[in-house]
């Protein structure tokens, strides 16, 4: 018998019988279909390639003071991402 499982996708064949929640056998209906959770958030920025990109190691006020040393303006309420985009750009 085959199995999928829900959150994974991954199919085995099996002789023997699976239970478990996460696992429907393949090809035999069920009675609801089974909600698999998406990856990527719906509200992910268009700009995919500068999303989350900051080192956890830098801080808010490093990159505020970084932008300080480069003359460039910015908002002190922007999120550590939008400076960091910032400060990436005016290097």
């Amino acid at each position: 018998m085959k199995y999928q499982n829900i959150k994974t996708q991954v199919i085995i064949d099996v002789d023997s019988k699976i239970g478990g929640s996460n696992w429907v056998e393949v090809g035999k209906p069920t009675k609801k279909m089974p909600k698999i959770k998406s990856k990527k958030p719906e509200n992910t920025p268009v700009n995919d390639t500068e999303a989350d990109n900051v080192p956890n190691n830098i801080t808010k006020d490093q990159i505020m003071k970084e932008l300080d040393a480069f003359g460039i303006k910015y908002n002190v309420n922007d999120k550590k991402q939008a400076l960091y985009d910032l400060m990436m750009k005016g290097k």
